[in-house]
């Protein structure tokens, strides 16, 4: 189950936000963005879309960010922790 989380990011020259830093447990955890991509439901107007990210966390964690539709961010942790 993903946990809600606030997010840092860079917002680029095309507007793109990139996450940079994600706040677990009241401290901000550095990131880097290791693969995204855009998850969209077969049939779906483009109202349901998420932008996905596959990140490693500064402690070597791997684990996936997802932007929702509304715009706020969830993060799973893979059941392994890497």
């Amino acid at each position: 189950m993903p946990d809600w989380v606030e997010v840092g990011c860079y917002a680029g020259g095309r507007g793109d936000e990139t996450p940079r830093v994600v706040l677990l447990g009241g401290r901000e955890v550095m990131l880097r963005v290791e693969r995204r991509w855009i998850e969209e439901p077969v049939g779906s107007s483009g109202s349901e879309r998420r932008r996905m990210f596959q990140v490693q966390l500064e402690d070597g964690r791997r684990c996936r960010l997802a932007q929702e539709p509304d715009g706020s961010w969830t993060l799973a942790h893979p059941a392994d922790g890497r």
